[in-house]
């Protein structure tokens, strides 16, 4: 899809957010004259990072840890298949009922939940994800920045700026629009032409490398292209318009498949689960949810029942209905002790039906099958701290972090049930952590300052707190000697796990 536009987050929220909401970190690089040269490696990567700190930031994100989880799974198949196996990837979801998606310097790669619902199998999907790790491999997307320069990207960014800060207000985004559009309109036609074609080509092998069926993509450009049908010219602004499809286009797509072999089953269950979670997620009202896979079972109109039934369970689950959704996560459970959706719903359904003991042996056992998993050790934690079991969450994430490095959301994790078990320096400890992957070494100092004060005599956690201050202090330094540039230790490094 047109790789052009993904440039637009990073920069919309450096010259458009900052204005309409100045207490907001934006703290992004200075692209002025990194996007004129080419963007190194490193400085793509941290334009991608500033991307997703903005997208936390506009709570547009589905973190839900099982969407996580399968798409980065379903990216990185992908990635592994592509002509650069080993170059960084993330694969984000948000909640965009529109059908989208978009890659950005960094591998970065967005897919809208719109897309997510409306592909028909995980070919489909896959297909999506393959054109923009083309685009990403192919580096169309810093060609791109070289040809046209700064004024054209920052006019595009200024573009997509006023859509997303005007949160639906038509009016504003069409202003924005007409004054800023004109003079690239061409250019960006022109973009697309030129590297649509070979993102396709790269797409459809990587696609086929991976096991999928290779006419996903063509499969779905005929839905999109039925999509503009429905929407009509009108409905939605030409430059969102990230994948213009033409017949032509979709014939070419269809003849390239054609020339691989491999036809496998549309999609597996992990796929549908994951669009049953997307839905029951992005649905405004939890009932409507309800009654949607309701009709599905009793029309008969699904792909797999017990979907169906796992969408129904979810939806209930929403709705407060602990008893009814326990029920059947207890029969999808039973039937597939092996899947990690049913044994999360089970669990989760335990705890809202008041049972706390047998969701926490739940969990247990389903850590014993799946160990240090990070959807089931996230949402053991959040249902033991809701449940007033501090100490066994924190059991739950030492178990994980013995294993896997921690993340943002892990740290916040910790120091919440830290705080809640009266561990007070471990949590001020773990929320630095949590500041300096979010690049904030200035708060994350005083957080540090704070532990210490807060250490007592744990003579251990003291040392580590002191090391800790040390090496935030050599990163500051940097930044006060070059006006508070970007400078110090890389984002992580020397990050420490302070004993239960």
């Amino acid at each position: 899809m047109r790789a052009l536009f993904s440039t637009l987050l990073a920069i919309l929220l450096l010259q458009s957010a900052a204005e309409a909401a100045p207490d907001l970190d934006l703290r992004l690089p200075d692209l002025e004259d990194s996007a004129s040269r080419l963007l190194s490696p490193l400085e793509e990567r941290e334009f991608a990072r500033s991307v997703i700190r903005q997208l936390e930031a506009q709570q547009v994100l589905i973190t839900d840890p099982l969407v996580e989880e399968y798409i980065s799974h379903l990216g990185y198949r992908l990635v592994a298949s592509s002509e650069a196996p080993t170059s960084p990837f993330t694969f984000l979801v948000i909640r965009d009922d529109t059908i989208n998606a978009f890659a950005t310097f960094g591998g970065l790669v967005v897919v809208n939940s719109g897309l997510l619902l409306r592909t028909e199998n995980e070919s489909e999907l896959a297909g999506v994800l393959a054109h923009e790790i083309a685009h990403v491999t192919q580096r169309h997307l810093v060609r791109s920045a070289e040809s046209a320069g700064q004024y054209a990207i920052t006019t595009l960014a200024a573009m997509i700026a006023a859509i997303l800060l005007s949160q639906g207000d038509g009016s504003v985004a069409e202003a924005a629009i007409a004054t800023s559009a004109a003079a690239n309109i061409q250019l960006q036609i022109n973009f697309t032409r030129a590297n649509e074609q070979e993102a396709d080509r790269v797409g459809i092998r990587t696609l086929a490398e991976a096991g999928f069926d290779p006419h996903g993509m063509a499969s779905f450009f005929g839905r999109l292209q039925q999509a503009t049908r429905y929407y009509g010219t009108e409905g939605i602004p030409e430059f969102l318009r990230t994948h213009p499809v033409t017949s032509n286009r979709i014939a070419e797509a269809q003849e390239r498949a054609e020339g691989y072999s491999l036809r496998p089953p549309p999609s597996g269950l992990g796929f549908l689960l994951t669009r049953a979670r997307v839905r029951v997620l992005t649905t405004p009202r939890p009932q409507t949810a309800v009654e949607y896979f309701r009709e599905q079972l009793a029309s008969g109109q699904f792909h797999d029942e017990e979907v169906a039934r796992y969408g129904l369970a979810l939806a209930l689950l929403r709705q407060g209905k602990g008893k009814e959704a326990l029920k059947l996560a207890g029969e999808l459970s039973a039937a597939h002790p092996n899947n990690l959706h049913f044994r999360a719903l089970r669990a989760r359904a335990l705890r809202l039906d008041g049972d706390i003991e047998a969701m926490l042996d739940d969990y247990t056992a389903a850590l014993d099958l799946f160990p240090a998993n990070r959807p089931l050790t996230l949402f053991a934690a959040e249902d033991l701290l809701t449940a007033g079991r501090p100490d066994a969450a924190l059991r739950v994430l030492d178990g994980y972090l013995d294993f896997r490095p921690p993340s943002a959301r892990i740290h916040r994790l910790y120091a919440r049930a830290a705080t809640d078990a009266g561990r007070a320096a471990v949590a001020s400890l773990h929320m630095a952590e949590y500041q300096l992957l979010h690049d904030n070494p200035s708060a994350a100092m005083r957080l540090l300052r704070q532990a210490l004060r807060e250490v007592g005599d744990d003579d251990y956690l003291r040392t580590l707190i002191e090391a800790r201050i040390e090496e935030v202090r050599l990163r500051l330094e940097p930044k006060k000697r070059e006006g508070h540039k970007r400078g110090g230790k890389k984002r992580g490094e020397g990050q420490l796990h302070p004993p239960p």
